[in-house]
């Protein structure tokens, strides 16, 4: 992932980040949302560009993503951000994620 972006709601921990190949190919985005460092909880967004998906690119940024989230700033618990979609089947999940989740591939 490229360098983050600091979101524009100014929310402390909230950035955006590009998803980009080796080669630097913009794959999409991923954002954090509704960071609350006190509770430890946040919201995580992610797009990548139609001709891009089912290549495992969405998995790597949000494990990079949650581990930096969980390990370095001490998150306890994220919750997605909305609904994803895909030409295949609509994703809805109310599904949170845990360090113990992402630690052990659940």
């Amino acid at each position: 992932m490229s360098p983050p972006i600091k979101a524009q709601d100014g929310a402390g921990d909230a950035y955006h980040f590009a998803i980009e190949t080796l080669a630097g190919g913009l794959v999409g985005g991923l954002g954090t949302h509704d960071c609350n460092p006190r509770n430890g909880t946040s919201s995580l967004g992610i797009g990548i560009r139609p001709e891009n998906w089912w290549r495992g690119y969405a998995a790597e940024a949000i494990t990079l993503a949650l581990r930096y989230y969980f390990a370095e700033l001490r998150y306890q618990k994220f919750s997605p951000a909305s609904t994803a979609s895909t030409s295949r089947h609509s994703v809805s999940s109310r599904a949170s994620v845990s360090p113990t989740k992402v630690a052990s591939g659940g």
